[in-house]
């Protein structure tokens, strides 16, 4: 979203709060509990500690992820249009997931931000997930709503801009 929200001009009027760095999330399931660290090969290593038999599977996920996000023009504006190869990726997660060979607990680990997009991994194409699972990983921050609510913010930039003007439903 930093492209975003700098190209939008709002980036420097939002209140952000740093997440922590070792854990911005938690991944309950059955009796155990997964946390989360930010950055990729942070999360990998994490991953190589909670399934230290499953490297033959994490080693290519995470080149995998970083290929595909790499390619993507649409998630990343520095790549010229002719050259995003976002549409080679529609293939389903769970078929991704069974190509190379995971385990069922790793999958579930690595899809449990699938409910908050509504899709489950069987219909959710990889591209989807990789994007999804990139912006939590490098995403150490929140806006604090209670001192720079983002919609208001996004509002007075538009306003700043000339928008808004002669609605009459401000």
């Amino acid at each position: 979203m930093w492209y975003y929200f700098n190209y939008l001009e709002i980036l420097d009027k939002l209140s952000l709060v740093k997440l922590d760095d070792s854990c911005f999330e938690r991944i309950y399931l059955a009796d155990k509990t997964y946390e989360a660290p930010i950055g990729h090969e942070r999360y990998k290593q994490r991953l190589m500690e909670y399934f230290p038999d499953e490297g033959k599977a994490i080693h290519p996920y995470f080149s995998d992820f970083k290929k595909m996000i790499s390619n993507v023009g649409a998630y990343n504006p520095a790549v010229v249009p002719e050259k995003d190869l976002s549409m080679q990726y529609a293939g389903s997660l769970e078929d991704y997931f069974n190509s190379i060979g995971m385990t069922e607990a790793l999958k579930n680990v690595l899809s449990s931000n699938n409910p908050l997009y509504g899709i489950s991994r069987k219909e959710c194409p990889m591209l989807t997930h990789f994007i999804v699972s990139d912006s939590y990983l490098n995403s150490s921050f929140r806006i604090n709503e209670e001192k720079t609510p983002f919609a208001k913010t996004l509002v007075d930039i538009f306003k700043s801009h000339g928008g808004g003007g002669g609605g009459g439903n401000e």
